[in-house]
């Protein structure tokens, strides 16, 4: 799990390509990256394109280490320096998402259930560390915890019924054999920790992860696509966002998180005590994990240092006073 990669996303404020183009390659050269964009998709390549947004820009596979994050941070400045003569609307809107891809090419179906468990465990946190979190106001990206809750509670459900016929189609459950089965036991079967089997192209009706959820894991890349955050030009939080998807998949592999009915709280739902004790989980688990790469364990101070600042922003602006 040595690499990440991203995909960050633009209103198309300036209009003509080579333009945009030459910006891009300038921001690149900024920051310290020996390549250049080109307009062909490529997974060694940093690419360009226009999508539904507008630019869509993509980089290749990258060394996971802090000189690589502080190289993307540099990249986010330089475009934002050239693009300063633009008022923020004209930049971003809430289709523009900053998408983290994080190397999953050695990790196992069952082994991906455990990241998806650690999202839905820390999701009122990680909503909180974006500014402007997708999940919030983008019909592409539900929160985990909502889809999960309305599934116990809603046997009668378009999406119960969707994560039902799912699980007896594919006999994804561990034991599961009878397609009469209750949706409710399957899932809680699921939330004891039980092994979930899955394949990468059958995952859409999982009640864990979703094409158009938080987490994708059918990026066609080997990887696994982190999708909460919106594009921005905040370069700290950028870097920092990519460090937190890294960290949390390596602990989630490396200290393997059980999930419980009171973790299906809705972040909205969870009182102000809940909301502190899941950002002080959060932060107890990464200290707690063993990493396998040598660089990460020194960069977890700066890393939870961060989420720390991040929380208390968060926090003084919903409720005020100290968080």
């Amino acid at each position: 799990m040595g690499m990440f990669g991203f995909e960050f996303e633009l209103k198309q404020a300036v209009r003509n390509t080579n333009t945009m183009l030459e910006i891009c390659n300038q921001a690149l050269q900024t920051a310290g990256f020996d390549d250049k964009f080109s307009e062909y998709e490529s997974k060694s390549y940093w690419t360009f394109k226009t999508d539904h947004c507008g630019w869509e820009f993509t980089s290749p596979a990258l060394r996971s280490n802090p000189t690589n994050l502080n190289k993307v941070g540099y990249f986010i400045k330089a475009m934002k320096k050239s693009l300063k003569r633009f008022p923020e609307n004209e930049l971003f809107y809430r289709h523009t998402g900053f998408h983290v891809h994080v190397d999953a090419s050695n990790i196992t179906s069952h082994e991906k259930s455990h990241v998806a468990r650690a999202i839905v465990k820390f999701e009122p946190t990680l909503v909180r560390l974006n500014d402007k979190c997708r999940l919030r106001n983008h019909s592409y990206c539900m929160h985990a915890r909502r889809r999960l809750k309305n599934a116990l509670s809603n046997t009668t459900s378009s999406l119960t019924r969707d994560i039902s016929a799912f699980i007896s189609k594919y006999n994804i459950i561990k034991e599961h054999t009878s397609a009469t089965k209750s949706v409710k036991d399957i899932i809680q079967k699921a939330l004891a920790n039980q092994e979930v089997y899955q394949t990468n192209d059958l995952h859409r009706k999982s009640p864990f992860y979703d094409h158009n959820g938080s987490l994708s894991c059918d990026t066609g890349h080997g990887t696994l696509e982190w999708r909460h955050g919106l594009a921005s030009f905040d370069s700290e939080q950028i870097k920092n966002w990519i460090a937190t998807c890294i960290f949390i998949q390596n602990a989630a592999l490396e200290n393997k998180i059980k999930l419980f009915e009171k973790d299906l709280t809705p972040s909205h739902d969870l009182s102000k005590e809940g909301l502190q004790n899941n950002a002080q989980e959060l932060i107890k688990w990464l200290r707690a994990t063993t990493y396998s790469e040598s660089w990460m364990k020194p960069y977890q101070r700066n890393l939870i240092r961060w989420i720390n600042k991040r929380m208390r922003a968060s926090w003084k602006h919903t409720y005020g006073g100290r968080y």
